[in-house]
Parts: C-alpha cells; sequence; structure tokens
C-alpha cells in the first residue's frame, strides 16, 4: 500500500454482549492469576542471575536482594512456566472476542458545572506502558506513577481529557477516572495479541457515541499497537453537541520514512474529521488532540512544510490553538522533556497539539491555551490544557 493512500475502516462503539463480557473477563483472569505471576517469576530469575541489580544498595545489602530474588524464582519457575503459557492462550480467547472498544461508566455522578463559563480540554501522553519504554525514556514504570497522574487530573478536573499511551493491563487509571465521575472510553482498538491503542479518552459530559478509525502507515515498532484515530461525539450542558478526536502519529523525529508516514496519517485524519463534520450538521465544533510527533505547524493549523510535507491547503480549516497565544518569533514551549545531569530540560519540542474546527457563522473564542508544567516527572509529557468560552 502507498503511504499516500488513506485507509479509513473503523470500529463503531456497541454495548457488549454478554459474550464480549465473558471474554473480557476471561482475559482479565488468564492475565491477573497466570501470565502476570509468570513473567515476574522471570523477572526475579533475572534479576538474582545479577542482570540487573537494584540500584542504591551497598555491595552486600545488594547481593543479599539478589539472592532473595533468586531463591524466590527457582522455587516459582516450575509453576510459572506452564502458568505463562496457559495464561498466554487464555488472555489471546478472551481478546479476541472481548469488545473492541470499552466504555466505563462513571461511578459516581459527574461533578462538572451545570453550566460552565468555559469548556477545559487537556491531552496528555501518559506513558503508562511497557516497562522497557519507560527505561529507554528515562521515566518510572507506570505502576510507580499511575495514581500520582489520576490525583493531579482529578484535582484540576478538566471536562475532557484526551490520553496517549495508556494501556488499561499496565496501569489501573480508567477506573480511577470513573471513580472520580468521568465516563472513561479504554481498551480502544483492543487486538487478540491483548495490544490496543493506547489512547483513552474521559468525558464529564454524556457520551453519545465512540468509532475508533484505522489510518494505517505505522512504521516498525509503531505497528505493535493498534494506533489510530478515535472520535467521541459528546453532548455539553448547553445542548450543543461536540466531536472530539484522539489520536498518536507515527514516531521517528525528522527520518524521512517517518515524516513520509505521518504526512500521509496528517492528510487521513484532517480527512476524516472534515467529512465527518460536514455530514453532522450538528456538531457545533470539534477538537483534534493528541501527540502528533510533529514539532511545528503552521499558523493555518497543519504540520509546517519544513518538517512535514503536507499540501497546506487541505488543513486551511483547522486553528491551533498554542498558536494563538505565543509571539510569532518564538517557538511555542515544549511539551516533551529530557533529563540533562538529573534535570528536567525543555527544549521546544512541541509534538502534543490541540486543533479547532467550527462552523464560519459561530467562531470559537479561545480562553487559554497553556503547558501543564506543574505536572513534572509524571511522565515524559506534559500536558497541553485549551479553555474555550461557552455562550451564556
Amino acid at each position: 500500500m502507498s503511504l499516500a493512500t488513506p485507509t479509513h475502516t473503523s470500529t463503531v462503539y456497541t454495548l457488549p454482549t454478554p459474550t464480549q463480557r465473558v471474554a473480557r473477563q476471561l482475559a482479565h483472569v488468564s492475565d491477573v492469576l497466570c501470565f502476570t505471576p509468570g513473567v515476574k517469576a522471570l523477572e526475579w530469575l533475572f534479576t538474582g542471575m545479577g542482570a540487573g541489580p537494584d540500584k542504591g544498595y551497598g555491595p552486600l545489602r545488594q547481593q543479599g536482594r539478589q539472592a532473595m530474588y533468586l531463591a524466590m524464582s527457582v522455587a516459582a519457575i516450575p509453576l510459572a512456566i506452564p502458568a505463562t503459557i496457559i495464561g498466554s492462550i487464555g488472555y489471546y480467547l478472551g481478546t479476541k472476542f472481548a469488545h473492541r472498544i470499552h466504555l466505563r461508566p462513571a461511578i459516581k455522578s459527574p461533578a462538572h458545572p451545570h453550566n460552565p463559563e468555559s469548556l477545559k480540554v487537556m491531552t496528555y501522553n501518559a506513558a503508562l506502558t511497557h516497562s522497557f519504554v519507560c527505561v529507554l525514556t528515562n521515566i518510572a514504570p507506570a505502576r510507580k506513577r499511575w495514581q500520582a497522574i489520576a490525583e493531579k487530573i482529578l484535582e484540576d478536573r478538566p471536562h475532557v481529557l484526551l490520553l496517549q499511551e495508556c494501556l488499561s493491563k499496565k496501569a489501573p487509571l480508567a477506573k480511577a477516572l470513573a471513580l472520580g465521575g468521568y465516563h472513561v472510553f479504554e481498551d480502544v482498538a483492543l487486538n487478540p495479541v491483548g495490544s490496543e491503542s493506547g489512547l483513552m479518552l474521559a468525558s464529564q459530559f454524556p457520551v453519545e457515541s465512540g468509532e475508533f478509525f484505522h489510518i494505517g502507515h505505522y512504521l516498525g515498532v509503531d505497528k505493535w499497537a493498534t494506533r489510530g484515530l478515535f472520535e467521541a461525539k459528546l453532548r455539553l450542558p448547553d445542548g450543543q453537541k461536540m466531536a472530539v478526536y484522539n489520536l498518536h502519529l507515527q514516531s521517528g523525529g525528522e527520518d524521512p520514512r517517518a515524516v513520509a508516514a505521518r504526512a500521509a496519517q496528517v492528510e487521513a485524519v484532517f480527512s476524516i474529521v472534515k467529512k465527518r463534520f460536514e455530514e453532522d450538521k450538528e456538531l457545533a465544533f470539534s477538537i483534534v488532540g493528541g501527540d502528533f510527533n510533529v514539532a511545528e505547524f503552521s499558523e493555518e493549523g497543519g504540520p509546517s512544510a519544513s518538517f512535514e510535507e503536507t499540501p497546506m491547503d487541505k488543513q486551511a480549516p483547522f486553528v491551533n490553538a498554542l498558536y494563538q497565544f505565543k509571539d510569532k518569533n518564538e517557538k511555542p514551549p515544549g511539551t516533551f522533556w529530557r533529563l540533562d545531569n538529573s534535570k528536567q530540560v525543555y527544549e521546544g519540542y512541541n509534538p502534543d497539539h490541540l486543533l479547532l474546527l467550527s462552523r464560519k457563522d459561530t467562531p470559537l473564542e479561545i480562553d487559554h491555551c497553556k503547558v501543564r508544567y506543574d505536572y513534572g516527572h509524571r511522565s515524559d509529557h506534559v500536558p497541553l490544557e485549551l479553555a474555550i468560552k461557552l455562550e451564556k
């Protein structure tokens, strides 16, 4: 398939059948009781053999901990190997027949204002993903960070939250948000090997529909996750209907193949969003957010020609919110950071964006769009927050 050919296949959210509910539970039980304990025993063996000793301990204490891990794994391995095999089979069968998009309803009533003066939307790559990815990006494992992320989100209470790299299997963030009054789409585009898009969408407002679009063109390790474009249509308290899109595009910086892949993905995404906007006349506006893995955008809202070879005329209707609040001679503040001598350094690299599409007769008024540096080391990204003024 040519990179220039967009793919628009989709998976629509519907209420899960009893069979799909049972399949989801089978996958969960297989993971918790068999697969995860088996993998943990193998990790103990790996650590006990000296491949990954704990840091920060003296030689004697470190050797003692390694001996403990080794002894635990030797005792567990005879059961761990068949448990891992059984768990893998159960998880495969469960995810094969489970629901492809799961909506977790709010466990308590949403705490949004009855008629808010502004709509607050946030996009955040939370990096709640596989441990080896966390090691490569110099951040703690997901299990050590998810609770701090949940607490900060529930303290800020954005009305709509777009999350990337959120694997439900790695952290119970969806449940924490549901307990906090959010309707949460999770396990988006789940496939039979247990992989998913990593996209999660949480809303304090009622959800009318959810749909995932396979846009294709992913390369390398990005193919492992079923990434794409997720759409949710929401109903605001004043009766307005809005569409929100969450995405995570091809990584790889300025590698020519990655640039070409992202260009095709951007074209596919904007084509879908504009078509859906034209077809649904009830939509007041649409917001497209997420990790574009694109550092520069033009004033028109599309990727700049210096970084992405994407025709600008196809992106003209979109407004890049962050560019409304920066000096035109300066780069926007960065949402991605690196470690430099154990210090968090921002380089103005901004892969995360929020783009707006509204009717010509009812343009949106942006109250603010800002980078939330106060989220610190919770991820290798920090959130981008947008507030839109609503009519009274």
